[in-house]
């Protein structure tokens, strides 16, 4: 902090204010005298109008003694500093000013020497205090400028499992998000062809995984949520609270409706464990699948090992039976509840332990990313149909004779159905998901591969190098011919 630090002496002596005044070189302290008072009422008012850094103040003044001035600025000005200036050396009087956290207690008549002394002290501290104060706020604000970044990483982790529990609660309070585990996951993905336009650079797909994610979020407005994207390429947002039922559908259509693009949209509810407090395993277990198996399993082992107990402990009594078994038995029965009694602690606190982890996500959000991921991915959402549909067309794309008739009579259904059944469940039509089949292939043999265009379109099912070129420019935006010199140029 640049400017001088503005002192006051609270006086009600002349001479004294004017020898303090002129007993301290206060530009080399960094410091000016900005008021003068002979009264503690007329120094309050002074200070409430020009607030100051330091206060010089005798005790024993009119109207207000220096203990109540004191006592008044702090709580206006908790920032200023004071020392006490007075005749009067009164044990009580040093006491309540330690307690105010008075820098100094001088007595008169002063001490040059000693007031820049102390003066120098409270100048460093104030300088100190308000470095420390600019390197915090500089902190803070980059802090602020990262948060996005943060909460991103933050999730990332968390979705893949790389957090403790303590860390994942430290993180939710510090970024802002609910202390609880997300509701759902939504999750987006686009393939990185924009049908209609040119070959896109990667600051271009950039933007437009951007702009998917902000138009996600705009729907999403009113739920609390994070976006973070995979590596994969893959936008993922968490959710703490359920959406409507049919947030993908109107997810898809909004991107296709502003950007034009065509992208995957799945929705993944998350279970709720129950943390379980101590000692109430069985009161707290509600209908939750996991949670439900976990406990009956553990109550049959204890079952289980308190009957092993059990027969030991009878065939001992058998084979050392003698004339004073009553007392054999109570010792033994007293052995096999203390082991119980051991047994039951141990698993209710292992139980506890695991569940309390599970309430805090460390096993149940991975577990529910990794289930939405291949969701999406339609290995549990497809229908047996679709899936062999899908790989026939993978496998024979190339097949210039590969129509939607013999598709459907290699699968044996109708025509009409198969169609409706595709675009239902994958969001594309047959010859949709052909033709970009056949154009993905088609880009790679351009671009890392020396053949002809006519070649190209053989290769990839076009008996005409026509067709094929005309069908290559709708979807890539390009012909086939400029692809290849853009990708050779990179």
């Amino acid at each position: 902090m640049n400017e001088a630090l503005k002192v006051m002496i609270a006086d009600d002596e002349f001479i004294i204010r004017e020898g303090i005044r002129s007993s301290v070189d206060w530009d080399a302290l960094g410091m000016v005298v900005v008021a003068e008072a002979e009264d503690g009422e007329e120094a309050l008012e002074l200070a409430l109008q020009q607030p100051v850094h330091i206060l010089l103040v005798d005790m024993n003044m009119p109207f207000m003694d220096g203990i109540t001035l004191i006592k008044r600025i702090r709580e206006a000005q908790p920032e200023c500093r004071f020392v006490i200036i007075t005749g009067h050396d009164e044990f009580s009087y040093a006491q309540e000013a330690i307690r105010l956290g008075v820098k100094d207690y001088i007595l008169k008549p002063v001490d040059p020497a000693h007031l820049r002394k102390v003066l120098s002290q409270i100048a460093t501290e104030l300088t100190g205090d308000w470095q420390q104060e600019r390197y915090l706020k500089q902190a803070t604000d980059q802090i602020q400028r990262n948060i996005p970044l943060l909460r991103e990483q933050f999730c990332l982790d968390w979705l893949h499992g790389r957090l403790s529990q303590q860390e994942i609660a430290h993180q939710l309070q510090f970024l802002g998000f609910p202390l609880q585990l997300p509701a759902a996951l939504l999750l987006l993905r686009w393939s990185g062809i924009a049908d209609g336009r040119p070959p896109l650079q990667d600051s271009d797909r950039q933007l437009l995984q951007f702009a998917i994610g902000n138009i996600a979020a705009e729907l999403l407005q009113d739920i609390p949520l994070a976006v973070c994207r995979d590596r994969s390429g893959l936008i993922v947002l968490c959710l703490w609270r359920q959406p409507e039922h049919d947030l993908a559908e109107r997810i898809v259509a909004a991107v296709r409706d502003c950007i034009s693009l065509h992208i995957q949209a799945h929705v993944q509810p998350v279970e709720q464990p129950m943390p379980v407090q101590y000692g109430e395993q069985e009161a707290v277990v509600k209908e939750n699948g996991l949670l439900v198996a976990e406990v009956e399993a553990e109550v049959e082992v204890e079952v289980e090992v308190e009957v092993e107990v059990e027969v030991e402990v009878e065939v001992e009594i058998e084979v050392e039976s003698q004339p004073d078994q009553s007392a054999l038995i109570g010792e033994s029965e007293a052995a096999v509840t203390e082991i119980n009694s051991a047994l039951e602690r141990s698993t209710a606190e292992t139980s506890y332990e695991h569940r309390q982890e599970q309430a805090m996500g460390l096993e149940t959000i991975s577990t529910v990313y990794s289930t939405a991921k291949r969701m999406l991915d339609g290995q549990l959402s497809l229908s047996p149909l679709v899936r062999r549909a899908r790989s026939y067309i993978q496998a024979h794309y190339a097949d210039p004779q590969l129509t939607l008739e013999s598709l459907a009579d290699h699968l044996q259904v109708s025509p009409t159905y198969l169609s409706r059944t595709m675009k239902r469940e994958l969001g594309q039509s047959f010859i949709h998901l052909l033709v970009h089949m056949r154009i993905q292939q088609a880009a790679h043999l351009l671009a890392d591969e020396d053949c002809t265009i006519l070649e190209v379109a053989e290769r990839v099912g076009y008996e005409s190098q026509h067709y094929f070129s005309t069908a290559f420019k709708k979807v890539m935006g390009v012909a086939p011919n400029r692809y290849r010199r853009e990708k050779v140029a990179h």
